[in-house]
């Protein structure tokens, strides 16, 4: 392995996350990109180490190149390596707004993030290959799987973005109540909406739709693993 792709990734994913969230800061100001920001480390922390954790997949393949204190990356959020979280913000708040700012601003939000959602697979399609085949990750269940990943990370990153933006816009920019979350919300906060009760929100809401995502993905996937399984056998 070279020594020097993880560095590249690392390092270069950093850069342009930073040019990234200069450009949301100059869209967006300062204390609504902190909160795009703040909540996409949220977001991915809880849904990429519970895949660690369930053996969908590991980011240790670079782990002792560079000695023994080297677990394959410099920056780590748990088990995930900061700058998978990083490049998830370059793709969510680049399509955000995109979507919201020049293609499709004042239309439904339910589209705008639809939009944003597919655009990621997209996206998605062209990175994962390409990092798989540089053993950036690598995918470890057995499943159906499509140039080298499985079918269940395309849905995963429809999902993941598609909420998000939701729960960014519905949240932060709108001040909206997002169905029976709002009801549940409203029970401790009376509808107020300050900075400090808007984190509350944007939080609360970031878990549940994190477990509702990730419930959704656990079925999909371990579906795919019996039709593989069944594959194999049969």
């Amino acid at each position: 392995m070279n020594f020097y792709t993880p560095l590249i990734a690392e390092f270069g994913t950093v850069l342009l996350a930073i040019g990234v969230a200069y450009a949301g800061l100059r869209v967006y100001g300062r204390e609504k990109i902190v909160f795009f920001l703040a909540g996409s480390i949220l977001w991915t922390s809880i849904i990429e180490n519970l895949g660690v954790q369930q053996g969908s997949y590991t980011y240790y393949a670079y782990e002792g190149l560079l000695g023994s204190w080297y677990r394959g990356y410099f920056l780590w959020v748990g088990n995930v390596p900061l700058w998978v979280e990083l490049g998830w913000i370059v793709v969510a708040l680049s399509l955000f707004m995109i979507f919201h700012e020049v293609l499709l601003p004042g239309r439904n939000a339910f589209l705008q993030a639809f939009c944003a959602g597919l655009f990621a697979v997209n996206m998605d399609a062209l990175i994962d290959p390409v990092a798989v085949a540089n053993n950036l990750w690598q995918w470890l269940n057995p499943s159906i799987y499509i140039i080298g990943v499985p079918i269940y990370n395309w849905v995963g990153w429809f999902l993941l973005v598609f909420f998000y933006d939701l729960t960014f816009n519905y949240t932060v920019l709108s001040n909206r109540s997002i169905f029976i979350l709002g009801k549940i919300e409203n029970l401790l906060l009376k509808n107020r909406w300050s900075r400090w009760e808007r984190v509350a929100r944007f939080t609360f809401r970031i878990v549940v739709t994190n477990f509702v995502v990730a419930v959704i993905l656990t079925i999909i996937s371990s579906g795919l693993a019996a039709a593989a399984l069944a594959l194999v056998t049969g």
